[in-house]
């Protein structure tokens, strides 16, 4: 129908503008708010119609794919919306924990660039431990939250017909798990000669900056980062020099 064609190209380009900015899309604009687009997605009977739609495909493809996206964006909407709710509100309650929490070190409160800088630059190995031990202390703080969040995930999931939250948000972003693990235990093998090396290179580089032993077992926090994520920061760089005293503000 026009009125699905219409809102699937809305949910399909992914830009609220377009409702401000053409009067046309009377589809949301007739009788709902701007910022009540949550709730037309969450419609049953509007959902079913791109259901069927999706099922039904088309000879346009570019119309068949605006469809089918709207039909995933309206999906993750069905959950039952005093579930979403208590997960919008576990959601808001976890990120602000985060955004305030400071860890501790040596009795002062201590933010994520400082551990950073700390893991980046110093070489005393009882510094970069606690300062390691100061990144994970959120993880005491915001656990039963986490496994909260976890488990209403899951039941909003299963109440759609998912296994759990892991599926259905693979689902939603058209990825299938089988598919996926088996590319991710590929590259597994076909790199682990490859990271054997790179992290060998790596470890001696850390071995030399520490001024520890050749051999010598590393710890976590004798890396550059507390999750291992970003390669060390090269002594001879010369973006360091170049960008040292730059002021990014």
């Amino acid at each position: 129908t026009v009125a699905v064609a219409r809102f699937a190209g809305l949910v399909g380009d992914g830009l609220r503008t377009r409702i401000e900015a053409d009067p046309g899309l009377e589809l949301v604009a007739a009788d709902i708010a701007l910022h009540d687009l949550d709730a037309v997605l969450a419609e049953r009977e509007r959902y079913a119609q791109l259901v069927e739609a999706d099922r039904g495909g088309g000879d346009d493809a570019q119309l068949a794919r605006r469809v089918r996206l709207a039909r995933l964006a309206s999906e993750a909407s069905q959950r039952d919306r005093s579930l979403a709710d208590r997960i919008i509100e576990a959601e808001a309650r976890l990120g602000s924990r985060f955004s305030r929490h400071r860890g501790k070190l040596g009795g002062r409160d201590v933010n994520d660039n400082d551990i950073a800088k700390i893991l980046r630059e110093s070489s005393d190995r009882e510094e970069r431990r606690q300062a390691r031990d100061a990144s994970k202390s959120i993880g005491r703080e915001v656990a039963p939250l986490v496994r909260e969040l976890a488990h209403l995930r899951n039941e909003a999931a299963r109440a759609l017909g998912y296994r759990d939250h892991f599926v259905f948000s693979l689902t939603l972003d058209e990825l299938d798990e089988v598919w996926l693990l088996a590319l991710l235990d590929d590259l597994d093998v076909r790199l682990a000669a490859t990271w054997e090396r790179t992290k060998a290179s790596i470890d001696q580089e850390q071995r030399e900056r520490l001024g520890l032993a050749a051999g010598e077992a590393l710890h976590p926090w004798d890396y550059a980062d507390a999750f291992f994520q970003d390669l060390p920061t090269a002594s001879d760089d010369p973006l360091d020099a170049a960008l040292g005293h730059v002021d990014p503000v």
